[in-house]
């Protein structure tokens, strides 16, 4: 039985998340990258699997940000949100600290 656990990485650069994903399944991760909020709403739902954690950039570049994504994923479908980000603005921080995330990347 594979004990690796399932991670929703949210990323709308390409480049970095497919760093970010071969980070982590290097270190034994399954990674489903999503680019925006919308492609991570399906994932959720159709994936066969379980995810035990959502990584999501806070500045995504189309659709919903991604606070308000992370909102969303929290309260409807209880999975943690680790947030990833170089922006260290604090109406920003204040704003993600909203949502009751697991914490922060930076």
């Amino acid at each position: 039985m594979n004990s690796a656990k399932n991670i929703l990485l949210v990323e709308d650069e390409a480049i970095t998340a497919m760093a970010q994903a071969l980070r982590l399944q290097h270190e034994g991760y399954n990674v489903i990258v999503a680019y925006d909020a919308e492609m991570a709403f399906e994932e959720i739902k159709n994936c066969s699997c379980k995810f035990n954690l959502v990584l999501m950039d806070i500045d995504l570049s189309s659709g919903l940000n991604g606070i308000r994504t992370a909102e969303i994923i929290i309260t409807r479908y209880r999975i943690p949100v680790l947030f990833l980000t170089s922006n260290s603005d604090i109406i920003i921080i204040r704003k993600a600290k909203s949502v009751s995330p697991y914490g922060y990347f930076f």
